[in-house]
């Protein structure tokens, strides 16, 4: 028992330096204040200015979105979960003093000075619960497999602010094909209307024929102005997608018709599907994670065993040991009896959660198949309906041609002539209006199908206010598919 006794001074310095370890770990705190401005670019991250594409659209916007840069955020939280659930509880430190209170008259008087007194002692131990080896292995596989899923859903936040920049560039060149449309039509009428009303007044032509040709006016007026709103809405939602202010000039490329896969290549995607894409991989993490939350209540059904050692000093109650001390080394566990509860109800629980997570996880899948197969039959029927379309314009065209130069000519009446031109400028706006709608479903079925979804970078991006905030990225290869099994009853 000698190897217990360690002299005063030595004891003083290790208490000073167990404090100064104690101190040298905690943690210090530092005000953040919140920013009292925007944090939006003033120009587009190119060094090239210049219209932009599809793919630079989209790349900016997950680079520089703020909810995205937000979002990213969640993988900092996540890996600290991680990292928590993987440091082991600390024992329990208790320490006790025990002083007498039935000292008898002239006690203190008898007891020289730094003397003990009859009955006092004092007790110092650790304690420490046995059953945390136990669960541990399945805590942080549990915060691991969470902290997969968090980045796997910031990942699938990145997808569908890719699929949201590409549909606003496609709604962006629709609009902006339909207000040159109706610009054109406008102007031409515009001439159109001023003649009749100049024939008018000279009493050459009639107030029906006039008429014809401001109700054509007034008509293309109100639809280019329409136009107008929604390009300058569209314009708003893009640079509000990509963070920049709304005096940054954004010019899009044109578009042409988007290719359509073939049946063979979305069956091969789908076969794949589960394998790329991120909220499909989120939902497998969740799962696996809820497997070890599982596993880790059925080890807790175990008892608890709390393992302590102690250490205490007392001084024997007789006067004639006065100035003994008694030095005593205590060990001891406390076991706790599963009687009533042995955790069942967290099991329980637990499993009705998996049971859960499962079906979600099938639901999923099956959408993402039923999705995909109608979005590419909509393809085909807009294909189908957009070259129909395609074919008739040459005609219409002529014919709107030829009605033109007839009414000028005065061989025609002006609401045929007015007709035709406004069955040209349908025709053309409804060829518009399919190539988007090829566009979006296009779009929407690669984000479905997990193809061709991520951004390529064709441009250098120049001072990136956000560069040391890279874009969430975890390889297929990184992350197994879970394999899901019916849960136990």
């Amino acid at each position: 028992m000698g190897w217990f006794r360690i002299p005063r001074n030595a004891r003083i310095g290790l208490t000073g330096a167990a404090v100064t370890l104690a101190v040298a770990a905690c943690q210090t705190y530092a005000p953040a204040p919140l920013p009292v401005k925007p944090d939006l670019l003033d120009r587009l991250p190119m060094q090239q200015p210049g219209p932009v594409n599809m793919d630079q659209v989209a790349t900016i916007a997950v680079i520089n979105n703020p909810d995205l840069r937000s979002a990213r955020y969640k993988d900092g939280v996540a890996d600290a979960q991680a990292f928590e659930a993987g440091i082991l509880p600390n024992p329990q430190l208790a320490a006790g003093l025990a002083l007498p209170t039935n000292q008898q008259p002239g006690r203190t008087a008898d007891c020289q000075p730094n003397c003990a007194l009859p009955g006092a002692g004092w007790n110092f131990g650790l304690t420490y619960d046995l059953q945390t080896f136990l669960t541990q292995g399945a805590k942080v596989a549990t915060a691991e497999a969470a902290r997969d899923q968090a980045k796997l859903n910031v990942l699938w936040q990145e997808w569908q602010t890719v699929q949201q920049a590409r549909t606003l560039y496609a709604t962006g060149i629709n609009v902006e094909e339909k207000r040159v449309l109706y610009q054109a039509a406008e102007d031409r009428y515009a001439v159109q209307s001023q003649r009749s009303q100049q024939a008018l007044r000279a009493g050459d032509i009639t107030f029906d024929t006039a008429g014809t040709d401001l109700a054509a006016l007034l008509d293309a007026r109100s639809q280019l102005r329409t136009t107008e709103r929604a390009e300058s809405q569209n314009i708003f939602n893009i640079r509000a997608l990509i963070g920049v202010t709304q005096n940054v000039d954004v010019t899009l490329r044109p578009l042409g018709v988007p290719d359509i896969p073939d049946r063979a290549a979305v069956e091969a995607a789908l076969a794949k599907v589960a394998q790329v894409r991120p909220d499909l991989r989120a939902l497998q993490a969740g799962y696996q994670s809820q497997e070890e939350s599982l596993r880790e209540a059925v080890l807790a059904q175990f008892p608890s065993i709390q393992f302590g050692v102690s250490r205490a000093t007392d001084t024997p109650g007789d006067r004639s040991d006065i100035g003994k001390v008694v030095h005593s080394i205590n060990i001891g566990a406390t076991i706790s009896l599963p009687l009533f509860d042995h955790n069942q109800g967290n099991i329980a629980i637990q499993r009705a959660t998996r049971a859960q997570l499962l079906a979600e996880y099938q639901a999923r899948l099956d959408q993402a198949t039923s999705d995909s197969w109608r979005i590419w039959n909509e393809m085909q029927e807009l294909n189908t309906a957009y070259n129909e379309v395609e074919m008739s314009l040459p005609q219409l065209q002529a014919n709107a041609d030829a009605a033109e130069r007839a009414y000028m000519n005065g061989d025609l009446p002006a609401l045929t002539a007015v007709a035709l031109q406004s069955a040209l400028i349908t025709r053309e706006a409804e060829a518009a209006d399919l190539k988007q709608s090829l566009w979006s479903d296009s779009i929407a079925l690669a984000s479905v199908l997990g193809t061709q979804v991520e951004p390529v970078v064709e441009m250098p991006v120049a001072e990136m206010p956000v560069a040391e905030m890279p874009i969430a990225e975890m390889p297929v290869a990184e992350m197994p598919v879970v394999e899901m099994k019916e849960p136990m009853p």
